[in-house]
């Protein structure tokens, strides 16, 4: 697996989750569906897919437009969540393939109700967690719509 880091807005990130050996990639919280676009024709792969980690704009503010530029593109997120342009909603546990990637929704209910992590595993190399707002590397997201109770339960799973 490779992972590219993508600036968005002023303090974000999105990224793209690749299979070398196939070039297919994901989107993962596109909200500048521009910079998404650009890395993906800079590497030559192939977008296959969204992954929302959640509806909140700056996660998912690029979906409807990468939608409408690449017909038949699968945009993800959790189920019971209100994610733009959802074409497919994942529950705990569900699983779906990009390439030789296997991807596993972890819900992580605390910063919005439907708040979803991706764990990402290859049969080679380490595993890669996408947490959107659910954990940063000083800390964790806030609690929108959870509570600290959701809070502890889902930063525990992680």
């Amino acid at each position: 697996m490779k992972v590219y880091t993508i600036p968005v807005l002023s303090t974000n990130y999105a990224y793209l989750l690749v299979d070398p050996r196939t070039q297919v990639c994901a989107a993962v919280d596109p909200a500048t569906p521009e910079a998404v676009l650009q890395k993906v024709q800079a590497h030559g792969l192939q977008l296959k897919m969204v992954l929302t980690t959640h509806h909140h704009s700056d996660h998912s503010g690029g979906n409807l437009a990468l939608a409408s530029l690449r017909p038949g593109l699968a945009i993800v997120g959790a189920k019971g969540g209100n994610v733009p342009g959802a074409t497919q909603l994942l529950g705990d546990g569900e699983q779906l393939r990009l390439g030789s990637i296997t991807i596993t929704c972890v819900n992580t209910p605390y910063h919005t109700t439907s708040h979803a992590c991706y764990l990402c595993t290859a049969p080679s190399g380490d595993p890669i967690l996408f947490t959107g707002d659910a954990l940063f590397l000083g800390g964790s997201g806030r609690c929108f719509t959870g509570d600290f109770s959701l809070m502890a339960a889902s930063l525990g799973r992680l």
